[in-house]
Formats: structure tokens, sequence, C-alpha cells
């Protein structure tokens, strides 16, 4: 394979097969080498490690949270290795997410990989996107992912878990003790109390509302923004955003009005989730109960 239009770098140095040397220099962090290795020898930015980890030196220096020109320096000399997976399918991107790369970094990783990156799954935690909901990367993040491929923010990993549902689990994994109370929600790992305005349910609730929009842009072909969570499209995109029914709970005591609001169609949330109109003596299970206490009876 040809990896170069010419026979000499920039510099005048006649280009041989890729080396080991600028993997050197970013395991040692020595960014001023690098940068130089790299406008000499730019086809070491092609270089896989023979040994069984497959690691390239895209891999080495989101691991090593290299200065961004110099990773932008190895994309411009071989746009690939974004798409490149180690022995254990972790992408670039992947590494940058997983040990907590600058945000600047990770959305210069999206826009450069495009839609492909933002695919690539992982055998042990699936997409990009995946890892940032079960790392809470920054919503810019999120977003720019969901952006890049819309259809993640509805596809299964490999354990058959979807976004939605990895970052319903993150939140109950960092709120062990998580109840729903009308003005309570529950106590934190510290015994403090969350109310449902707590920065910890805000923030769940804008993750809910980035995945949530793009399964329904996804599903009517637009972008369809809303100020505030909406209950009926909630409800509806269930199927699609996995198994977190039980965040009904706060979405409920977060926007009470809208469970007693019907649709165009006449439907109340509740006829959404049981399938039929409400009769009044309907006896819907777990964890959906909490919608029957609020529809109206005539």
């Amino acid at each position: 394979m040809m990896l170069h239009r010419s026979l000499y770098s920039p510099f005048g140095f006649p280009l041989g097969p890729p080396t080991k040397t600028l993997t050197r220099h970013i395991k040692r962090r020595d960014w001023d080498g690098a940068r130089l290795r790299m406008m000499a020898y730019p086809s070491d930015a092609h270089y896989r490690s023979p040994r069984g980890n497959s690691v390239t030196p895209m891999h080495l220096v989101c691991l090593y949270r290299a200065p961004l020109d110099l990773i932008e320096m190895l994309i411009d000399a071989n746009p690939d290795a974004l798409f490149e997976k180690d022995a254990e399918g972790w992408t670039p991107l992947h590494l940058t997410i997983l040990y907590g790369g600058d945000e600047e970094t990770i959305l210069l990783l999206i826009r450069r990989g495009g839609k492909t990156a933002a695919s690539l799954q992982s055998p042990s935690v699936g997409s990009p996107l995946h890892l940032a909901c079960r790392h809470t990367a920054p919503l810019a993040i999120l977003e720019a992912l969901v952006q890049a491929n819309i259809e993640m923010a509805t596809a299964p990993n490999e354990h058959g878990a979807k976004p939605a549902e990895v970052v319903w689990s993150q939140f109950l994994r960092q709120n062990k003790n998580f109840r729903v109370f009308d003005a309570v929600v529950g106590p934190d790992n510290n015994g403090n109390d969350i109310s449902i305005n707590h920065p910890a349910i805000q923030d769940l609730i804008n993750r809910i509302k980035i995945l949530l929009t793009a399964a329904k842009a996804e599903e009517r072909g637009n972008d369809n923004h809303h100020e505030e969570l909406q209950l009926h499209d909630l409800v509806s995109n269930l199927p699609v955003l996995g198994d977190i029914s039980p965040f009904l709970d706060i979405a409920v005591r977060l926007y009470p009005e809208q469970a007693t609001t019907s649709d165009k169609n006449g439907n109340y949330p509740l006829h959404l989730v049981a399938g039929n109109p409400y009769t009044g003596s309907a006896s819907p299970s777990p964890p959906f109960g909490h919608l029957h206490s609020w529809i109206p009876r005539d």
C-alpha cells in the first residue's frame, strides 16, 4: 500500500516503512520530539505494534493525552487511524472518552471521524455513545456523538443495552439509595436528600432529552427539539429507548401538568402505555401505576 505521494518527506528525508520511533516519543510524552518526527517521517503515523495489543500511534496520543496539534498531525497523515481498533476492540475515540480526555480533543475526534468513528462498537462497552453515557461525559459530547450518527441513540451494544439504559443504570449506580417521593427523590450516596431540582436529577433529564430528541428525529426524519421533556414523546419512544420506565416516576413529578394533558388524538400518556383508550377501570402494572393516578376521571 502506498502511504504517501512522494518518496521524500517535506524535509527531504527518504520515506521508508513506518517505525516505532514516533511511539517512543509519545510514551515519553516528548511532544516536541514527536512533532519533529512527524514532520520528518509522517509514515510513522501508520505504525502498528507487532505485539498482541495492535496499538497505533493514534491510540497512544489519546491514551497519553497529547496536545491537540499533535493529534491533528497524526490524523492528517493517516485519517484511517481514527477507525482502527486495538486488540480489545477500542478505537482512539473510545480510549479518549474512557480515560477522560479533554472535551476539545473528543470533539475533534468526532468531527474528523464523523459517522464511522461514532458507529464503531467495542465488544465490551459498545459505541462511543454507550461509553460516554457510562462515564457521564459532558452533554456537548453526547450531542456531538448523536449528531454524528443519530442511529446510535437507540442502538444496543453487544450486551443488548441501549444508551438511555446505560444513562439510567449509571444514575442508579451513583445514587444507590435512590427512591422517588413527591418533594424529595431520595438520598444520594452521602446521605443527602436529592430533590426534584437536584443537579443530579437535572443532569439525568438533560441526558435523556438528548437521546429522546434523537429517537424522535430518527423516526420522523427531522430535528424536533423541545424546551422541556415531553411525557407523550417519552412514553411513545420507550420501546426504542430501552427499559427506562422507572424514569417516568421522575418525569411525572417534574411535569405533572403533562400527565393530565391529552395529545391531538385525545390520548393521555397512560393511553400510550396501555395501548388502548383509558376507561377508568384499567389496572396498569408497575412501573406505570403512578401515571394512572394522574389521569382525571370523568
